[in-house]
């Protein structure tokens, strides 16, 4: 098990220095060392950490398929429940703001994961907010 962190260690290790390497170069679209750290980030359970850096990606790209899976991106493991409370917050405030804009996605099928899976498994009554993601996603990707 140390072995297999280990390696994430190097890999985060690596995407770092790709990222710094990128921005010394004034490279200003080569985003997929945010992304690829921000997804690594994610699966292993640093939600906040992942977030800017989807973010980041998402500018550099002017994708708003990438702007909408940070805007979902929620964590699998909360501190307690004011953490939850402020992600969920977070969260209801970027469906609001994207739903207001003209957001695109051509090919949503293209989209990785489905990050607000996660909102069920606070208990709360989610029903008008899934309603909004639905309802943004199908704007966003019609033709």
């Amino acid at each position: 098990l140390r072995e297999h962190f280990r390696r994430y260690s190097e890999a985060e290790t690596a995407y770092r220095a790709s990222i710094k390497a990128g921005e010394a170069a004034g490279l200003t679209k080569f985003h997929y060392p945010y992304k690829n750290l921000g997804q690594m980030l994610e699966k292993n359970g640093r939600a906040a950490d992942a977030q800017p850096l989807f973010d980041t990606a998402a500018r550099m790209l002017g994708d708003d398929g990438m702007r909408l899976y940070s805007a979902l991106l929620l964590p699998y493991v909360y501190q307690d429940e004011a953490d939850m409370l402020a992600w969920r917050k977070r969260f209801v405030t970027s469906v609001k703001k994207l739903a207001k804009e003209k957001i695109r996605i051509p090919r949503p099928e293209a989209m990785d994961g489905v990050p607000q899976y996660y909102l069920s498994y606070h208990g709360r009554n989610d029903s008008k907010v899934n309603m909004r993601i639905a309802r943004m996603f199908r704007k966003a990707a019609s033709p």
